[in-house]
């Protein structure tokens, strides 16, 4: 058997780092494999594959000792292995006579990739490290929810299919871009990061409206807590890491879906992509959707396309460049007004904003990213992108019931367009090794950003109408003052990062990180004409640990840092605030998890608690001053569980609770200072839970059910209005008639349960969607 394994380590050891005879990787299911996972049964192992096996070692993986340098494991790894068997078996000669290699076989739980839906402890996460880590390797929270699985539940956009995680909730309006987010006790596009394939997009005014539709959505990362020290300042609830589609090398495959519902919705989209050559490969996805949407004059419309290109002219080397144009013209939909304190659900298809409003968010990113791997310990990688932002608002965005006339009031008339460039740049590389005897992996890089914004509005937004409540006629928007420019900042910012991970023994590892922000603001303030500077500068590190007891299992701690920007989003911090430094998190964080049954039964548990000082808090004795004297805190536990209870019928669930405060908080209310410590934050839920089941009761058709439970969130930090708990239920059913064709029915919202999925100031609820049933189909040749 020693024997055995020293001819297949050896074999595929050569295998991958001889670029003359190595065989490009396989194709499976039209995409390429990403090496996010261990090799399955007869494929040939990755340099990274390879470099997990010498690091850990376990069933089916070769364990290389990590007082053997990488520069002696090529030469040297025989005297490592073949001590039981000096004298090889005739047949090991016979098999070295061959003009071909053969194949790898691994073999043992290590090396069985993990079926879709489960948690995906053992493929390799890319926003948790830049080192190449798995979960169970990294000490924090971390999720990956595959495109495949998004698409099969029918979550169109990011924001639905992210909320299905642990503790993660959508709190989006028009005016945030629809897509931000609640984690942790923290809300919003300033404490809950975006990235789109490992990119960080600095919002411009609390907004982001880039990525948002899932077609095009390779997997969907989450790093929860504090992540400044890899990101950078804005990041303390969590992280979205949004991984898109990439060129693959193979055969030319293509998927066209389309789909349709109760809400006029239309959609139809394509993917595209292999071999072009044998050294150029592409990726192609385009989705279009248009609908009526489910109030009055609820339609939107909506275009996603990426165009990727990939040239490869070695096994070490590529050069992708893509390229990806969003445009959506969403729902013009602000919510409703309670009547009397509560929800009237006569009103529920009504939509209070005017006639001749508009909402157009237009994007477009382009990047240019280089990987070389000149040997098996060393990867270099350089990302160069640009992004710009166009949007525009023209809304009557506020609503409140009146009593007395039974009358609707609307006011904030708004006219607003952002214009936002962004170019930035990133080196980094990842260094296997030994240090001191012991394996290390070692990463550094440094990243720039420049970024540029203006916004034309007609502020002080006046302007005040009444509408009765049947809302028969919208009226139109006049903008009498006109828009000017009132804002114009350029931000430029450059950071340095360093990560590290020593394996002291093979049950325990640390993992340690710094990176220093720093960011200059220049806002040239053209309503006054008196620019201003502000510097800011911001370390943040973290540190943790990891103990696999055995390989199924690991127990992780650690103690993070992050930065915030002291209110709103930095790039566009106004003279009020620019006299505050910016708010500092810290987290503690401990937790467990297990994968059990050869992956058929995963799951883990984290408990946390963070803490977020310097805020913005009016001044008790004087409510004209504002201090930066504040404190909010959040402590919580979440859970995931992902089973396969047989071969036909799995289980994914997950919950969290936590409780968040404001700890020393108080805000100005009609002159008077308030306390509000010991309140909770607007827009956070303090339960949640997920639940997705599917079972295939025949061969070719396959049910699934999806619960979805949000609690109580207030709406104002007096805690004077809330949100009430909603419970979601969704239904679907699939059927594959042959192996290029599935059709599938859905039901979102099967209970047709009237709910808010946020608040739009206190009094005003932006309501969910109703039941609706969806029918799809998808083809592939």
């Amino acid at each position: 058997m020693g024997c055995h394994w020293i001819g297949m380590i050896r074999e595929g050891w050569r295998h991958t780092v001889s670029t003359s005879r190595a065989r490009r990787p396989a194709v499976v299911n039209g995409s390429q494999p990403s090496g996010r996972g261990v090799p399955e049964m007869g494929d040939m192992m990755t340099k990274d594959q390879f470099r997990r096996a010498e690091r850990h070692g376990a069933a089916g993986y070769a364990h290389a000792s990590h007082k053997i340098t990488r520069t002696r494991f090529s030469s040297l790894w025989p005297l490592a292995f073949a001590t039981p068997c000096l004298l090889p078996s005739p047949a090991a000669f016979a098999a070295e006579e061959g003009s071909s290699l053969p194949a790898l076989s691994v073999q043992g739980q290590a090396a069985t990739s993990e079926a879709a839906g489960t948690l995906s402890l053992n493929q390799t996460n890319t926003t948790g490290s830049r080192l190449g880590l798995t979960p169970m390797e990294t000490p924090a929270s971390v999720d990956t929810l595959e495109g495949d699985t998004i698409r099969a539940r029918g979550d169109l956009r990011v924001d639905a299919a992210v909320s299905r995680e642990a503790g993660i909730t959508m709190i989006g309006t028009p005016g945030n871009g629809g897509t931000a987010l609640s984690a942790r006790g923290f809300t919003g596009q300033a404490a809950v990061m975006q990235l789109f394939d490992g990119v960080r997009l600095y919002p411009g005014a609390g907004t982001v409206t880039f990525p948002f539709d899932t077609w095009s959505t390779e997997r969907l990362e989450v790093l929860h807590g504090p992540a400044s020290v890899i990101y950078g300042e804005g990041a303390v609830g969590a992280v979205v890491n949004v991984v898109s589609r990439q060129p693959f090398e193979g055969k030319i495959r293509n998927e066209v879906a389309a789909l349709v519902d109760t809400n006029l919705t239309r959609r139809l989209a394509l993917d595209s992509g292999g071999s072009l050559s044998r050294t150029l490969s592409y990726r192609l996805d385009i989705a279009g959707q248009m609908s009526s949407g489910y109030v009055q004059r609820g339609n939107s419309d909506s275009l996603d396309l990426k165009g990727a290109l990939r040239y490869r002219p070695s096994q070490d080397f590529t050069v992708t460049v893509s390229h990806d144009h969003a445009m959506q013209d969403p729902m013009r939909y602000y919510g409703i007004p309670l009547v009397r304190g509560s929800l009237d659900r006569s009103l529920r298809d009504q939509n209070y904003n005017v006639q001749n409003s508009i909402l157009h968010y237009e994007d477009d990113w382009t990047n240019l990213h280089a990987e070389w791997t000149p040997n098996a310990s060393l990867t270099l990688r350089n990302i160069a992108y640009r992004l710009t932002t166009n949007r525009h608002w023209v809304n009557a965005e506020n609503y409140r019931y009146l009593p007395a006339s039974n009358m609707i009031q609307r006011d904030g008339y708004l006219d607003l367009t952002h214009q936002q460039e962004q170019y930035g740049d990133r080196l980094d590389g990842t260094w296997h090794h030994t240090l001191f005897g012991l394996g290390n992996t070692f990463g550094a890089g440094i990243e720039a950003n420049y970024i540029t914004f203006s916004r034309f509005s007609n502020a002080p937004f006046g302007g005040m109408s009444l509408v009765p409540l049947d809302n028969i006629n919208p009226g139109f928007f006049i903008n009498l003052a006109g828009n000017r420019k009132d804002i114009q900042t350029t931000t430029w910012q450059v950071a340095p990062f360093l990560e590290d991970r020593l394996q002291i023994t093979r049950q325990i590892s640390i993992l340690a990180g710094v990176r220093f922000d720093h960011l200059d603001l220049h806002n040239a303030m053209p309503t006054t004409g008196k620019p201003f500077d502000k510097t800011y500068d911001a370390p943040t590190w973290r540190v943790g640990v990891v103990y696999q007891p055995v390989q199924t299992l690991s127990l992780y701690g650690q103690y993070s840092t992050s930065v915030l920007p002291p209110a709103s989003t930095l790039i566009t911090t106004n003279l009020a605030n620019a006299a505050f430094a910016l708010s500092h998190g810290r987290q503690g964080e401990i937790g467990i998890k297990q994968d059990l049954a050869d992956g058929r039964l995963q799951w883990t548990l984290a408990a946390y608690d963070i803490t977020r000082d310097n805020l913005l808090s009016a001044d008790p004795n004087n409510p004209g001053i504002t201090q930066q004297i504040g404190q909010q805190s959040s402590r919580g536990l979440e859970l995931n569980v992902s089973a396969s209870i047989t071969p036909r019928w799995s289980v994914n669930a997950n919950g969290s609770i936590l409780q968040a405060r404001f700890d020393d908080f108080t805000e100005t209310s009609g002159g008077v200072p308030v306390s509000r410590n010991g309140n909770t934050p607007p827009n956070v839920p303090l339960q949640t839970a997920n639940l997705w089941t599917e079972w295939a009761f025949a061969p070719r058709w396959q049910a699934q059910a999806g619960l979805r439970f949000v609690g109580r969130a207030f709406a104002d930090n007096a805690n004077a209005n809330a949100r009430p708990a909603y419970t979601v239920v969704d239904l679907g059913l699939n059927w594959q008639p042959v192996d290029q064709l599935s059709l599938a029915a859905r039901v979102s919202n099967l209970f047709d349960t009237a709910y808010a999925v946020t608040t739009y100031g206190s009094q005003q609820w932006i309501l969910g969607l109703p039941r609706t049933i969806t029918f799809a189909a998808n083809v592939k040749f």
